[in-house]
Formats: C-alpha cells, structure tokens, sequence
C-alpha cells in the first residue's frame, strides 16, 4: 500500500457565531495533520472592513483560536484558509451581528423629600417676636449664594410659624424691616427650630420694688470693711442684674428689680455679708434667704432676711491662655441655685493663678469668669460653673478667639456675593455669630453658622438690601465675629439655650471668643 503524503485537513468549531453590536466570539480552528506531516499551517481569514479577526497562534499544527467581532449589524461569510507550502485547506465561517438594544434610560430620580419646619421667634431677653416675617432662602441649601425669593411665614402672637415644602438642610432668616435687622441660620436640619433676633426686645420690661431689712451677721452698722450685698433670682430673671448693695446703715433696703415675660415673677431673695478689703473677701460673716413672688408695678414690702452665721472656705486655680493674650480679670460668682447667682470676688491681676475666700453655704457652688484679650482687639472669655466651695485646683483654660481674614480691612465693592473668611477659635463645640452693622443707622445683619465662611445673605426680594435701591449706591459697614459654646452645631444653636452663652450666665459653662473688627463698603450692583 503506497504510503500517504504529508497533508493536514481544517476543522472550525462554532463555525456560524452570533453577536450583538460591539460584542466578539471566538471560533476554535483545529488541524489535523495526516500522513506524517509536521509542520505549521499558516492561518488567514477574508474578513471584511467592518468585521475584526485574529488568529491566536497564527500558524499552528493542532488548534487556534479565532476572535472575531464587529460594532456593525449584518451577516458577514467569511473563509478560514490554512497554507503550508503547496498544501492549502479552507473552511467556511459566518457571523451574524445583530443590533444592540439600549437598556430603558433609568427612571428619573424622586423629588427631594420636603418637611414642615414649625419653629417659634424670640428676642434676645427670650420673649416671643410676633408679627416677623421668615424666609427659607435658597434652592440649593449648601451654597452661600442664597436666593431672594422663596418659603414665607410671619409668626402669630405666640412667635409660632410654620412652613411647609422645605428641602434638608435649610438656610432660614427673620427680617424685621422696621428695625432693618435680620439674622440668619445657615444649614439647618431640625423641624422645629427657635430662632432669636438678638440684640432687640420687642417686649416690655416687668418691673417692681421689693423692701424689707437685713439683720443679724456682724449686725448693723456694718463694720469698717464690711459689705452685705442681695440678690433677686427667679426662672425669668436667671442673672445676678438684679443684685444689690445694702448700705443702709439699719439694714435697709429698697430695690428695683426687673425681669420680662409674666407678670409675676417667684423666686428667692439671697443676701451675703462678708468683710474685705477692695474685692478679696477675708471672711463671710453671714447669709440668709428668703421666698418671694413679685408682681409688675407693685411694691413687696417687708421682705426682711434674718442672717445667720457661717464659716469660711478658701478656693483656687490656674488660668491658662493663648499666646500673646493677657488676663484681665478673674472673678468669682457664688451661686446659690438654678435662678440666681451674686459676684463676691474680682482680681485684675495678669497673675494665672488665683485664691478667694469663699462661703460656706450649704448646696452653693462656684462660678469661674475669666476674661482676657490681646493687643489687637480680640476678646475671649470663659465660664466655668459648679465648683465646690473648697476647690483649690480650678483649672480653666481660654480659646483663642477668631481671626478676620477676608476682605481685607476697609474693603470696596463688597456684595451678597463676597465671602467673609476667619481663622476658627481653638474652642470645641462652638458655633460663629458674626455680625454686620450698617453704619449711621444702616441694615444690620447676624449670621448663624458652624463653619468659617458666609456671604451677607440677600434679602432684597424682603425689602433689606445692602445698600439702597438705586444701582451704585453704597453703605459702610463694621463686621466681626463671636466663637460661642459649647453648642456641638447649628441644630442646637437654634434654642434658647443660646442666649445663655451669649449673655454669660453664671448658672452655665460657657465662652465666647471675639474677633477683632474690620470695615467694608457695600456696593449695589
């Protein structure tokens, strides 16, 4: 039998592909050699223009594997050819490409979930605000450009509004036009915020005389160097304003003492007697208290407090400031409860650490209010409440205050659009009010923010511009900025539990850092 000659024979799996645009398959080419032959056969394919082939290998005696693709629909015949010298071996593939279906376009996303913000105005004595106007400003709530048109209300007699349809987070503004004031919150996220006008009272101050006569201590006459000095405290009155001297030779007294909300007051009569020389106590020689109800416009009389000894403790500590900042003062608050509080120690030295006297009175604690500054007018002051009597390791430390940085002072062309920029207080928790006062009777501006950066809202469209309304009018302006806390942001900054501290209450760990103060000239464009 004569004996073969070398050839091969060509085989293709998957010889009619399909596809769909822009897609690729693969083909298996197989060689089989017949008749001892060994070597390659060299791989090609007549692919047309629109259609992409290789061969990988090109050339083999076993198998290769063939990609094919194309981006164009169609049916493309195509033949494999394999040559080895003389021999050639051909075979048949199609492929068929089919057009692409584009995936349904994703439905388009909801509308922004909206709340109703239900909210109340007060004034800075924490009395509601009736008849404001409020205004949810922006569409975009993350950006300082703020709209001039958009959600309104005007609080009722109770200080209430509401206002529905409002994106999260939310920049809101009371404008009082008869006062040419606003002020601002920015990036609010709470339902029900409290928003307070400060630096106005829209309400009346209560007022009513309380009477009566001290006695016992080191007895009346004072002493030389003796001082017997009251306090009046209540939930409406929450301060030591309303503190007063006893100097009448008899124990006498006759005070005026203030408040605003109801028209009656309760709370208690504190009155402390101690011998001193300047503000340093050296002892305290007597205390008593008494229960009373005030009502505005009228007399309490015969509101007498008999004192009763007491004895003496001694407390002390350290201050700690920034760099390039000195103390100016360190005093000391005794406070008796939740409502009243009465200053019993001052010391103005620049010495860090301080000693008092202090009374020993049963459930009474210590407030600590440190105020320093340095040479370029910046301000920061510290409260530190609810030290024992006998605490001789207070330890308080003061922030730095903000830095104003941009525009620089006595800037021109100032707009809603300018950014005002300040270095951050070192405190924690603290929230910024920075204030814009119109001079010579011009608008006033408050800002509410927790970061280091506002623009002067626009609030033309509500009737308070920068300036005027005719085009390249303009107004001076004086600005800075108070760091206040601990408040841990916004949120809770919108709450009357910022009034105390702001208003530095003797009942309430507080600071508040104040910049220095810069000028600028608005334009209206």
């Amino acid at each position: 039998t004569p004996t073969p000659a070398p050839s091969f024979s060509i085989a293709v799996s998957n010889a009619a592909p399909s596809i769909i645009e822009g897609a690729s398959a693969t083909v298996t080419i197989t060689i089989t050699p017949t008749g001892g032959f060994s070597d390659q056969a060299a791989l090609t394919i007549n692919n047309p223009a629109d259609v992409t082939a290789s061969f990988n290998p090109a050339s083999t005696n076993t198998t290769s594997t063939l990609t094919l693709g194309s981006a164009t629909a169609g049916t493309y015949p195509m033949t494999v050819t394999a040559t080895s010298g003389a021999i050639t071996k051909t075979a048949g593939v199609t492929l068929t490409v089919t057009a692409s279906t584009a995936p349904p376009p994703p439905p388009p996303p909801p509308p922004p979930s909206t709340s109703t913000i239900s909210g109340t105005v007060i004034d800075g004595n924490n009395q509601i605000v009736a008849n404001a106007p409020v205004v949810v400003l922006g569409d975009n709530q993350n950006s300082e450009a703020l709209a001039t048109q958009a959600l309104t209300a005007v609080t009722d007699a109770n200080g209430k509004f509401t206002i529905e349809g409002v994106t999260k987070p939310y920049d809101i503004a009371v404008v009082v036009g008869s006062a040419q004031a606003a002020i601002v919150y920015k990036n609010l996220s709470k339902d029900d915020p409290t928003l307070i006008f400060f630096g106005f009272s829209f309400t009346g101050i209560k007022t009513a005389t309380l009477n009566g006569t001290v006695s016992g201590g080191a007895n009346y006459p004072l002493p030389a160097n003796h001082i017997d000095r009251a306090v009046f405290g209540s939930p409406e009155t929450r301060h030591d304003n309303n503190s007063f001297q006893i100097a009448d030779a008899s124990g006498n007294f006759n005070a005026t003492i203030d408040w605003f909300g109801p028209d009656s007051t309760s709370g208690m009569i504190h009155a402390l007697q101690w011998e001193g020389t300047g503000s340093f106590p050296t002892q305290f020689t007597g205390y008593g208290k008494r229960a009373t109800t005030l009502t505005d416009n009228n007399t309490a009389n015969n509101q007498d407090i008999a004192l009763t000894g007491l004895g003496s403790q001694n407390a002390g500590g350290t201050v700690t400031v920034p760099t390039n900042y000195s103390i100016d003062s360190k005093n000391l608050a005794v406070t008796f409860d939740a409502d009243s509080g009465l200053q019993i120690g001052e010391d103005s030295s620049s010495n860090p650490n301080f000693n008092f006297v202090t009374p020993q009175i049963n459930g009474a604690k210590l407030s600590m209010f440190v105020e320093t500054s340095d040479a370029s007018g910046k301000l920061s002051e510290v409260i530190r409440t609810g030290f024992d009597v006998n605490n001789t390791n207070i330890n308080i430390t003061v922030p730095t205050a903000p830095t104003l940085s941009l525009p620089v002072d006595n800037a021109n062309n100032v707009n809603n659009a300018t950014e005002f920029l300040w270095s951050p207080s070192s405190a924690n928790d603290t929230v910024y009010i920075t204030f814009f006062g119109g001079v010579g009777g011009g608008p006033n501006f408050v800002v509410i923010s927790d970061t280091t950066k506002v623009t002067i809202p626009d609030l033309s469209g509500q009737g308070l511009g920068l300036t005027g309304s005719v085009s390249g009018s303009t107004q001076a302006y004086v600005w800075n900025v108070i760091a206040a806390g601990p408040i841990a942001n916004v949120d809770a900054a919108a709450s009357p539990g910022l009034l105390n501290k702001f208003k530095r209450s003797f009942q309430e760990d507080s600071h508040r850092a104040e910049s220095n103060l810069f000028n600028f000239i608005a334009v209206q464009p």
